[in-house]
């Protein structure tokens, strides 16, 4: 028996996507203009079709949620809104307050995630193990008996000031600049380095969109000193934006002063 399987991404094994309902999320944001940390999420909804279509639609974009998290996917989405609403954009869940149901699908998250790994509490993401003293960053070394259930969920919600740069032929915005790198491109304009040289002139020639970006972590802190990262700036990330000035775009001349004045020393080297 020959068993051929089909190459086309509608046509790959596994559920079915809903064109329609595909369709119905794509005009939801090109009639906004620029996609939101919900659409982020719903990315898991629509994976074959949604990946292609994010980086026709959103320029620069490449924030995908991971197939993975599928499963609680509504989960997710409540912790978002439970840290958002904390003014230290924060909130934890000790994992003994899941459902039997609820555990089980997010240790299958844990133990089947390609860039899950142990870092010390705090570290923004997944390292070498060579930097982080670890013998291995993956889960499984650590936690080889499931996640403890005094174990603490950890989910946080970063929001960056900065300026959407781009538009997509159908309108929606992208390319987003945080105003640290705006600082270090303006911080000098008779610098000659090529690439701020270059992103100095891309900027002062674009128009521009106030907008914050959203960004979701989510960790699970199981010992005072280290935390097994799932969500994070490296690796699999979700984000979207809000705008701060509704969608009337302006010019670099425009901006706050203070976003153009020389950033933190320690914070210079910092890439967009």
């Amino acid at each position: 028996m020959l068993r051929v399987k089909p190459r086309a991404s509608s046509l790959y094994w596994g559920r079915r996507e809903s064109r329609e309902a595909m369709s119905r999320w794509i005009q939801r944001i090109v009639e906004r203009g620029y996609i939101t940390l919900e659409d982020a999420f719903d990315v898991a909804n629509h994976r074959l079709l949604a990946e292609r279509y994010m980086l026709a639609l959103v320029p620069g974009h490449i924030s995908f949620m991971p197939d993975a998290f599928r499963p609680v996917l509504p989960l997710l989405k409540r912790w978002a809104r439970e840290a958002e609403a904390h003014s230290e954009g924060e909130f934890q869940l000790p994992l003994g307050e899941l459902t039997p149901t609820q555990l089980p699908q997010l240790e299958r998250i844990v133990y089947n995630h390609p860039r899950a790994g142990v870092v010390p509490k705090g570290q923004a993401f997944v390292r070498a193990s060579r930097l982080t003293g670890l013998p291995v960053p993956l889960p499984h070394a650590h936690l080889p008996d499931g996640l403890p259930r005094d174990a603490l969920l950890h989910c946080t919600i970063e929001k960056t000031p900065g300026v959407l740069t781009e538009r997509s032929g159908v309108g929606v915005w992208g390319g987003f600049s945080p105003t640290r790198w705006l600082q270090r491109v303006f911080q000098n304009e008779g610098e000659s380095e090529p690439t701020l040289a270059e992103e100095r002139e891309r900027i002062q020639n674009s128009l521009l969109l106030p907008a914050q970006r959203e960004q979701i972590g989510l960790s699970v802190r199981f010992s005072p000193t280290h935390e097994l990262m799932l969500l994070s700036r490296v690796g699999f990330e979700a984000w979207g934006y809000r705008t701060t000035q509704g969608l009337k775009p302006i010019r670099w001349e425009q901006l706050p002063p203070e976003w153009l004045k020389p950033p933190n020393p320690q914070e210079a080297s910092e890439d967009p």
